[in-house]
């Protein structure tokens, strides 16, 4: 696996916010086929002072590089996505540190999972 990266020239950035949001569709392209295992999890650690939750200009500068990056990587492999599939914003609402509700927002569309899972309801918005 190795190999192929150091073929393809690809790396995560050093020192960059957002890396791997460059890194995953480039391995994605470059290795022409991804397996997936069910049911494999990872323990994920929030920590209130995460190098991802600084809002300084670098980080600022780089969320924006990583936004025209995958516009450009998109529109140059000639990905069909329509502004209907991009979604606006994620919303978690927690209580006790339990997902209660998950809200999904599209161009026209909200849809709301329950437990962050369960889709219950689709509001489509005229636009």
């Amino acid at each position: 696996m190795r190999e192929k990266f150091k073929v393809h020239n690809i790396n995560f950035k050093a020192g960059y916010f957002y890396e791997d949001m460059i890194f995953t569709p480039l391995v994605m392209l470059k290795l022409g086929r991804l397996i997936t295992v069910p049911e494999i999890y990872y323990h994920y650690r929030k920590h209130p002072h995460s190098v991802i939750k600084l809002d300084t200009d670098d980080a600022r500068a780089d969320k924006l590089y990583t936004k025209k990056f995958l516009n450009d990587f998109i529109k140059k492999q000639g990905l069909n996505i329509t502004g209907k599939d991009i979604i606006e914003y994620k919303k978690d609402y927690m209580f006790m540190g339990i997902k209660l509700l998950k809200i999904y927002k599209y161009r026209a569309t909200k849809k709301f999972y329950l437990f962050g899972l369960l889709p219950f309801m689709t509001i489509k918005e005229y636009v």
